[in-house]
């Protein structure tokens, strides 16, 4: 299943051999973007004149001032003719220059040293300052470089200073040199450019230039390694990593396959900002297939994950080469930078490279298949099984892949399966047994047990699909009705109550088995409860408790359930009094210390907090689980009172416990006694217990709050810092983070380093540098499975991966619900979920993951933004009326005010018209122009709407109107709405109807 050699060649023509045209020099300028209306490295002459010439620009009065004095005033009226024919020779070769017609300024300028070359005037220092770039200029952009050279080389030989002409004439000398097939002293120019202006923007374009010049030269391994020396330089992010990519391209071109693999696993490459996406992709693929080849199963999949399938490639792609060429039309029509022209010619030819590349990218036969087969290779000899399951089992069952490669991938799915040792295999077995032998009578129990297996590992949605196909493929079977009530059973751990509550109430019709049907009965209450119907649920119970006798054996269980009904009814007399009358009933019932604890929530609840206490402490310390809820629950109740000595103390009574194995959330524990220590101001007794906690858990995934202690560790080295006299520095503390991860890394302390580097992004996307958060974030992925991560860092890594649309993220999603189910951070794999289930177009998915992200974690931080996507999730599902209700959700929550306010009402808007009542949504979309104009993205959606609307509805004087106060808001900041509102102003001018005649006071008195 390997691919072709060509096809990872395709590559190899995407970079031209010089990056100014054809061979080095020949023709380019009159081939390039110089030429029509004098568009080239700069837009217009004007630009360059205004801006590398100021004092030109100023008018004539200097020059013939200057000349004056320069030749003395022996003979005035003279020498005044000879200057002004000089003066008017120069202005009409300036004004040529500024208009763009370099041919002409150029001819101009030789007519006047053949006119004037003897004069003194015309050889002064601060003429020739000013021509003499000009001059060179404009031969470049005639076409002529070798001429151009020597006026560049005479002017920096005798200008002085580091102005911004001078690094202007820098970079066009260097341009000739190349244009005119000199690339030895085209590199040399570009690298003093580089060295003398390294963070000029031009100095990434300068690189890659150097880069090609020597490729053409055959210097290989020097053009390597400038791109990666600019690569680690404080460069441009976006020009680093083409730099780098480039590198990339020629360690694999030139077969230096160690080279290759170095920079592309030692580079963290940011996907959303990278042009040639698809040459990364196949490089990636090259490199994982020879590691795969080389038995280096997890440097492959490091590789494969910068790896797209074909179809994503290709519309990722296109939406580069799209935002590119928009990119490069807006800097054609600037004329307010003289360096443009260099930032145009460099960006169309790599718009020239994607346009070649989407061709090829469209032809080219789908290497997707075969790529995901040796994916899930590489994931089975790193030992990474369960992803390579997932992989193997997809391409098997997706109707989309030949047939041979999914019998293949069948075949590897059963392997893997059986290398995992558990009874998910069976299940793949029982199905090659089903195809194969159909009649087999011992297929229903063979079925039963697996939907058993996976019952008892957790996999529930498995079980009901073999429970399902047993109810429905033999139902004559002697226990079709167990088979029922055990779907029943695993749907409640699926989430699906309805489903469940049918098959209960199913059971209880059909079942002669008397104590199953009671249990079905209370499992069909507790549905309700588990869906947050309470009142059905206490219904029902309430009618089970009237049905048994108290001697039932499921009576105790009937009388505390009803007590966890009542506390989520928030009807906490009646819930104390349950419970309570449970405690006292059934000592010995297994949900006794259950009952414990919830009798101290509910006293919290109610504000007794004294008597909390005491019920908290009733729970023994063997029932380790809620002894350790119940020590944090009265750590909260000392936090409500402020009584930080106490809180101190009591979670460092906590800590030091010797008759806890396991000692649950110790490093949740340690957390909150530094932060206690650190509200009584005493941060140098919270340090060491920061640094404790760091030490002994950073490396357990298990443990949480770690993120948590990284950000007190920092705030308390602040403060001890400020109590020393220093001020706060948030770069010794960065250092610190940097220095801790190597060592980490070093000590194969993977999770503590992964924290390490979690922290780092998270820091960095709070101060507005999201992609370099995210590059972090995708690069754990590629050093780490999932297994690594706590649940706070494996949610961060799975979502960035899914908002960057990777095909792997939902192994990473599946394991922080699996491994974490009852952690906050599960709120990230709903989102994840949410945002990958939009993206594939599947909006019901979309509604279903956001509406349990918020039905589970209705204050989470990120809820406003998933209520954003549930609206947006619920318009594309066709569901406006309660696409508005959840917006108008929104709006009601005072922590939304802002841009959330704002785009809720943009969607209530979308949501009107959807339902056909236009007049309303116009009404929505002018609430956000007026009330929200500081957000200017939504006022440009709202001005747009609306206009449309009212011409739509035949107010067109409105729509008119719109549209002007709509080009009156834009102004320079929103250029694509002034030009739409003053293109729509005029269309809708002639066809505006009379304005209604005033009425005559006189007339309104008669009346």
């Amino acid at each position: 299943m390997q691919l072709s050699e060509k096809r990872f060649r395709i590559h190899r023509r995407m970079w031209p051999r010089s990056l100014v045209g054809g061979q080095v020099g020949k023709g380019y300028f009159r081939k390039g973007p110089c030429q029509g209306e004098g568009k080239g490295f700069v837009v217009g002459g004007v630009a360059v004149v205004k801006l590398i010439f100021p004092q030109i620009w100023n008018g004539t009065a200097w020059l013939l001032l200057g000349c004056l004095v320069l030749c003395g005033v022996s003979s005035v009226e003279g020498q005044a003719r000879r200057q002004l024919t000089l003066e008017a020779a120069v202005q009409e070769a300036f004004a040529a220059f500024a208009a763009g017609d370099f041919a002409g300024a150029a001819s101009r300028f030789e007519q006047i040293e053949r006119d004037f070359g003897r004069e003194a005037e015309f050889r002064s220092e601060t003429l020739q300052r000013s021509i003499l770039p000009m001059r060179g200029y404009a031969e470049l952009m005639r076409g002529r470089a070798s001429a151009a050279i020597p006026f560049f080389e005479r002017y920096l030989e005798t200008a002085a200073g580091d102005d911004r002409r001078r690094s202007f004439v820098e970079f066009a000398l260097a341009q000739a040199y190349q244009a005119a097939g000199r690339p030895e002293d085209a590199i040399a120019a570009y690298i003093r450019y580089i060295q003398r202006h390294p963070r000029a923007p031009e100095a990434g374009i300068a690189t890659l230039r150097v880069a090609e010049l020597r490729v053409l030269i055959g210097a290989i391994d020097a053009a390597i390694e400038g791109l990666n020396q600019f690569y680690r330089s404080p460069g441009p992010f976006t020009m680093r990593q083409q730099a780098r990519l480039r590198a990339l391209q020629l360690a694999l071109d030139n077969d230096l396959m160690k080279v290759g693999a170095d920079i592309l696993l030692q580079t963290q490459w940011a996907m959303e900002g990278m042009p040639e996406l698809a040459l990364l992709s196949f490089s990636a693929l090259r490199l994982g297939d020879h590691f795969l080849q080389n038995e280096e199963p997890g440097r492959a999949l490091q590789a494969y994950r910068l790896v797209s399938p074909l179809d994503i490639l290709r519309e990722r792609q296109a939406a580069r080469l799209r935002d590119l060429r928009a990119s490069v039309e807006a800097r054609r029509a600037r004329a307010d930078a003289a360096r443009d022209g260099a930032w145009i010619e460099h960006f169309s030819g790599v718009v020239a490279r994607l346009e070649s590349l989407m061709t090829q990218l469209e032809e080219m036969e789908d290497y997707t298949p075969g790529f995901l087969m040796r994916y899930g290779m590489a994931f089975f000899g790193d030992g990474r099984l369960r992803e390579a399951r997932i992989v193997f089992q997809r391409l098997a069952e997706s109707a989309r892949w030949p047939e041979e490669l999914r019998r293949e991938a069948h075949y590897r799915w059963i392997l893997t399966l059986q290398e995992e040792a558990d009874w998910a295999g069976a299940l793949a077995v029982a199905d090659v047994f089903l195809r194969r032998y159909p009649g087999a009578p011992e297929l229903p129990l063979t079925l039963f047990l697996i939907a058993n297996a996976y019952q008892q590992q957790g996999d529930s949605n498995a079980a009901v699909d073999v429970l399902t196909r047993l109810v429905d493929e033999f139902a004559d079977h002697r226990l079709h009705s167990r088979w029922i009530f055990a779907r029943g059973f695993n749907q409640l751990f699926t989430e699906a109550y309805a489903g469940a509550r049918a098959d209960f109430a199913t059971f209880q019709r059909v079942s002669q088995e008397r104590s199953l049907v009671d249990n079905a009965a209370l499992w069909h209450a507790l549905a309700w409860f588990f869906e947050r119907q309470n009142e059905r649920a206490l219904e029902e119970l309430q009618a089970l408790e009237r049905r048994f006798p108290q001697d039932h054996y499921l009576y105790p269980e009937v009388a505390y359930r009803l007590g966890a009904v009542l506390y989520a009814m928030r009807r906490y007399e009646d819930a104390l009094a349950q419970i309570r009358l449970y405690t006292e009933q059934f000592p010995q019932d297994g949900n006794f210390f259950e009952a414990l604890v919830l009798e101290g929530d509910t006293l919290m609840a109610m504000g007794r907090l004294d008597e909390a206490l005491m019920a908290f402490a009733r729970v023994p310390p063997e029932q380790t689980r809620l002894f350790a809820y119940g020590v944090f629950q009265v750590g909260k109740i000392h936090r409500a009172r402020e009584a930080f000595g106490e809180m101190a103390e009591h979670f460092e009574s906590y800590a030091n416990r010797r008759d806890l194995d396991p000692h649950p959330r110790l490093s949740e524990a340690l957390y909150w006694l530094g932060w206690a220590r650190m509200q009584e101001g005493q941060p140098a007794e919270a340090l060491p217990v920061f640094e404790d906690a760091l030490r002994r858990f950073g490396n357990d995934p298990d443990q949480h709050e770690i993120q948590a202690i990284l950000g007190s560790l920092a705030e308390v080295q602040w403060r001890i810092d400020a109590a020393a006299g220093g001020g706060r520095d948030d770069r010794s503390f960065a250092a610190w983070i940097d220095r801790e991860a190597t060592e980490a890394l070093a000590r194969d302390q993977f999770t503590y380093y992964a924290r390490l580097r979690a922290y780092l992004a998270e820091s960095l996307r709070q101060r507005g540098r999201t992609d370099e958060a995210t590059a972090i974030l995708i690069t754990l992925s590629d050093q780490f499975g999932p297994e690594v991560f706590g649940a706070e860092e494996l949610g961060m890594v799975a979502l960035a991966m899914a908002e960057a649309g990777l095909f792997q993220a939902d192994a990473y999603l599946e394991s922080l619900l699996d491994r974490f189910p009852q952690s906050v951070f599960r709120g990230h794999a709903y989102l994840g979920f949410a945002r990958m289930a939009m993206r594939e177009g599947d909006h019901a998915g979309g509604v279903i993951w956001a509406e349990r992200f918020l039905s589970e974690l209705p204050v989470h931080p990120r809820a406003h933004e998933v209520r954003l996507l549930l609206g947006e999730a619920l318009l594309a599902d066709n569901r406006p009326d309660r696409t508005i209700e959840v917006f108008e959700e929104l709006l009601r929550l005072r922590d939304a005010r802002g841009r959330p306010h704002a785009q809720a009402l943009l969607g209530i808007a979308r949501a009107e018209e959807r339902a056909g009542r236009p007049a309303r949504a116009s009404a929505f979309y002018v609430r956000v122009f007026n009330m929200y104009r500081g957000f200017p993205e939504e006022a440009d959606i709202a001005y747009r709407g609306a206009a449309r609307i009212l011409e739509e509805l035949g107010d067109l004087r409105g729509a008119f109107r719109t549209w002007a106060e709509a080009e009156s808001f834009a102004g320079d900041r929103l250029p694509g709405l002034r030009a739409v509102a003053r293109e729509n102003r005029r269309r809708l001018e002639p066809l505006l109807p009379p304005e209604p005649e005033p009425v005559e006071a006189s007339a309104m008195e008669g009346a």
